[in-house]
């Protein structure tokens, strides 16, 4: 494996771009947590696992020094409607 300092421009460009694409899965993931369940806990916990996920990708694009007009933290979505039956938040 390679240090981010001796990339290649092109494959340090497509592990950015790899990383924005799981962050905003995880994004996604994240929003969608509530309408998945209606057990809040179960919620929470979807929740912290996809906001884990998206510090240490956020922290590799950080390290691989990806360029920053291509931030992969766009404004945060509104939360989906919760699950029927779930208790509103």
């Amino acid at each position: 494996m390679s240090s981010p300092g001796d990339d290649s421009g092109s494959g340090n460009a497509s592990e950015c771009a790899d990383i924005r694409a799981q962050i905003k899965d995880n994004e996604e993931s994240r929003r969608e947590a509530p309408t998945t369940s209606t057990d809040q806990d179960i919620v929470n916990a979807s929740e912290g696992k996809a906001d884990k996920r998206i510090d240490d990708l956020q922290t590799r694009y950080d390290a691989l020094d990806c360029p920053s007009d291509e931030s992969p933290r766009p404004n945060r979505l509104p939360p989906l409607q919760p699950a029927p039956g779930a208790v509103s938040r």
